[in-house]
Formats: C-alpha cells, structure tokens, sequence
C-alpha cells in the first residue's frame, strides 16, 4: 500500500505545475491575500468612486455656512430733473427748476450664528445742485449712517431654515463617511471570497489534472494487459472512456479558474488592459484553522463597527433636528427691532441786503455734513417689536406631524438593521462552525477514499478486481477531493462573511482607512 501511495503522491506532484500550462505565454503573478486587499484599495472603482462622497458633502456643508456671511453693497448713481415755471395763486409765477443729484453709498447686510440677529448698516451720501425755484442756486451736501438690528424672539430664534440645512449637512457628511467604511468592509470581503474562490478553483484544477494522471495511467496497464491477453478489451474501452470524460472535466476546471481570475482582477485593478493576460497565482493554501466565537462580543462589535447600523443611527439623529425645527416653526414670529442713526446736513447759503445785492457766500462741503454725523447733531433711533402670527398654522402644524411620522419610520428601521445585524451575526457563526466542521468530514473522506482506491489498485493488479471498479473509486476519490476543497474554500469565506458581519474585517486584515482621503 504504501508503494501505492507513494506513485499518487509522485503523480500529484507531477500535476501541480500543469495549470500553467494551459497558456505558456501568459506572464505569472503572484499574489497574496494581503497584497491583493492593500490593490483593491488603491485601484477599486467602486471605493474611487464613492470616496467622492464625503469631499461633496463637505463642500455642501462649508457651501452652507455661507448664511453667515455678510453681504455688501455699494451704489453711485446720477439723477437729473427739470421742471418748467409754474403759477402759484399764493406766490405768483414760479421760474423753472433744475437739479442734478450725485448719490453713492453702501452697507453691510449679515446674521450672526447662534441668535439669528440680522443686522444691517447703511450710508448713503448725497450732492444736489442746481436752481431752484425758491433758491438762486442749489449747492448741497448730506450724508446718512445708521444700523438695523432685528432679533427673533419665537420663530427662527434657536434654529431657523438655513441653520436647519448646516446641521442637517453635517449629518449628510457623518453618513457619507460610514458609506465609504461600508464600501470599504465589502470590497475587502468581496476580496477574500474571490481570492478563496481561486485557490479553490486552482485546486480543483490540480485535483481534475491527478485525475486525468490516474485515468491515463490506467490505461496504459490496462493496455498492456490487453496486448499480453490477461484482460478483455473492453475494460481498456472503459478506461480510455473515462480518460476523456476527464480531460473534459479538466477543460471546464480550467475555464473556471480564468473566470475566478477575472472576478479578482475586477476588484483589485482600475485598468484591465494591464492585468487581463497575466496568471493569478495565490501565495496561501487553504486550510482550515479552527476559531472561538462568543456571540455577545459579535454581537457588541456589529452594532458598534458596522456602518449601515450606525448610518441608521445617524438617519434617526437627523430627523430629530427636522423635529426641532418644525417645532420652533409652530411659534409665531416675534421680532424685537431697532434702528440707530445720525445724519448731516450742509447747504450753500447766499446772504443778500434789502436791495437784493449779495453781500455773503458760504459754500458747502461734505466735510460740513461729516461733522454732523461726528457731532451727533441730527440722530435718530427707533425700537419696538414685531408680531406676525399665522391665523391657522396649517403648514407648519402638519410638516411638524409628517417630521414625527418620519421619525417613527426611521426608528423602525434602525431597529429592523439592529435586528439584522443580531440575526446576521449568529448565522454567519453558525455556518462558519458547520463549514469547519464539514471541512474535517470531507477532510476524512477524502483520506478513506484514497485507502479505498489504493487497496482496490492492488487487488487489480493481482488480479482479483476490475478496471471498472477501479475507475469508479478513483472517480469517488476525484469527487471527495472536490468536496474538500469545497469545505474549505467554504469555511474560509464565511468567515470573511462573519468579520464582515460583525465589522471587524478590516482589524482582521490589518488595515486602517483615513477616510477623508
């Protein structure tokens, strides 16, 4: 038996650098599973593209702070009038009138954060000049300055709809990080469950290729026998039969390893055209290391690493602040108001005798108005309150019930993924631990199935079995092997599924992701 054992063994050997045979000209590249998750990383299109996210909803958001910002506004503008004389009963005739005004000014408009106080401060200077109809000759100057405040006491005092929309942009910018996070865990996992599926396929392939070696070898014997007469042809029919069958299985292994390869290669690169010719040659073996697994410290891991559970939190705290908001909208609007300001005058005055002669000018200037502002000698102020009331609230009453109604929604569904998260764990476990465990049944299977073609190889060759049986134990063997690599290419993914699940799969391959990247 163990000559027997030591010719598979030579054969297996003989198979293993078979699969690249497939095309000579295709460059290997080894890979591991570490290398393979740090180039999805870096290349996957789907993380490029969702990493965009983030940056957009943090230009919305610094977008947003622009409520604050003071606006200002200047003017300079030239006004001319005339008017033709006219008869006054009282006066008698009036001669005609002509003014030419140049005006400019500006002001400051803006909202402080925290009160929502809107201010405003304005200035506005003017010269007139010109004949009037009571003046020889109109020269004046006048300036204004002064500041508007407006304080929400009810409505739009601790939140108002632009404050509203920069809180609510912060959230945006929370949930579109935890989205890259989740894009993130599911590209890894997507990754393992690949790299898994081509070592499994690769070894299906070394599997199908020992069983053509078998096959082949068989037929050789069985011809010999056939040519000495020790053995009817048709058992060497049967085995040249079989043969072919197998080729064919190792046709379709092959087909899937390239398909697997593919699968891996869309996840790792950005640019096909470089990677599509070379040959994915994993680094690892599959085996089955045996793992411990406490559901509570699962548990507590999913709900407090799995991003689509804390999006859902995330959701829930930002409907709350729709709430606050439609809430301060169902008070009335009370405004306390008031107004500062000081003004300057300075006018052209002609002194005449009694003869009408002019014995005296003083001309004006907008220093002499400037004064008046800087002697406050014409202010003004003014203060009061302003009440706007809605006679029926209708729309501010029924968005704040439709807020409420979205909120209970919302807390549904974060109950629904806390749910999921608990199911989703405990079965991820569980098929991990069934996975293992059939991992070291087909294990055993598989060793019994090669004692079985073994034994039965040597009663053929003394003559006391048939190349039939033969044949369907090495095909029993074939399929053990099979399940086997199954088992732990199975075992294997779920537990890149339970790490997924639990959201430690990125602690689990050593990788730290700086998400505002």
């Amino acid at each position: 038996m163990r000559s027997t054992a030591h010719t598979v063994l030579a054969l297996l050997c003989l198979a293993v650098p078979l699969y690249g045979q497939t095309d000579t000209n295709r460059p290997v590249r080894p890979i591991t599973l570490q290398e393979a998750v740090r180039l999805a990383l870096e290349n996957n299109l789907q993380i490029a593209r969702i990493r965009y996210e983030p940056q957009i909803a943090q230009y919305r958001l610094s977008g947003s702070y622009s409520y604050y910002e003071p606006v200002f506004d200047a003017f300079a503008r030239h006004n001319y009038s005339q008017r033709e004389g006219q008869f006054d009963p009282l006066i008698g005739q009036l001669p005609p009138s002509r003014t030419d005004n140049d005006s400019f000014g500006g002001g400051l408009t803006g909202i402080l954060p925290f009160t929502g106080l809107r201010y405003g401060i304005d200035s506005i200077f003017q010269h007139v000049m010109g004949e009037s109809a009571f003046r020889d000759e109109v020269d004046d100057y006048s300036s204004d300055v002064g500041i508007t405040l407006r304080q929400p006491l009810l409505r739009d005092s601790w939140i108002d709809n632009p404050r509203l929309n920069i809180k609510l942009a912060k959230k945006d910018v929370k949930i579109s990080e935890y989205a890259v996070m989740d894009q993130i865990m599911t590209t890894v996992a997507a990754v393992e469950v690949a790299f898994y599926d081509l070592m499994g396929a690769i070894d299906v392939v070394k599997a199908a290729e020992l069983s053509v070696s078998l096959a082949d070898r068989l037929v050789a014997e069985n011809r010999k026998k056939v040519e000495v007469g020790t053995m009817a042809p048709l058992d060497e029919k049967q085995a040249e039969s079989e043969a072919a069958l197998r080729r064919a299985e190792l046709i379709q292994a092959r087909s899937g390893v390239t398909h697997m390869e593919n699968i891996l290669k869309s996840l790792i690169s950005n640019n096909y055209e470089q990677w599509y010719s070379a040959t994915l040659v994993p680094q690892e073996k599959l085996v089955a290391v045996p793992q411990t697994y406490d559901l509570q410290e699962s548990w507590l891991n999913g709900l407090n690493n799995r991003p689509d559970y804390l999006q859902a939190k995330e959701r829930l705290e930002r409907q709350g602040i729709v709430i606050s908001y439609t809430r301060n909208q169902l008070f009335p609007a009370l405004d306390l108001t008031g107004t500062y300001g000081r003004a300057g005058f300075d006018n052209r005055i002609v002194t005449r005798n009694t003869n009408g002669v002019i014995t005296d000018i003083r001309d004006s200037s907008f220093s002499g108005s400037l004064a008046d502002i800087k002697d406050e000698v014409n202010p003004r102020y003014s203060y009061g309150v302003i009440l706007t009331v809605p006679l029926t609230f209708t729309a501010e009453r029924n968005a704040h019930k439709q807020a409420k109604a979205v909120q209970e929604q919302l807390k549904l569904e974060l109950q629904n993924v806390h749910q999921n998260v608990l199911i989703g764990i405990d079965d991820a476990i569980k098929d991990a631990r069934a996975a293992y465990e059939r991992a070291l049944a087909t294990r055993a299977a598989r060793e019994f199935a090669q004692v079985a073609l073994d034994a039965e190889q040597k009663k053929l060759d003394n003559g006391r079995s048939t190349s039939f049986i033969v044949l369907r134990l090495q095909r029993d063997l074939t399929n053990a092997r099979a399940q086997e690599i199954d088992a732990l290419s199975d075992y294997n993914k779920a537990l890149a599924t339970l790490y997924l699940r639990e959201g430690t799969i990125l602690r689990k391959n050593n990788v730290t992701v700086d998400v505002e990247k």
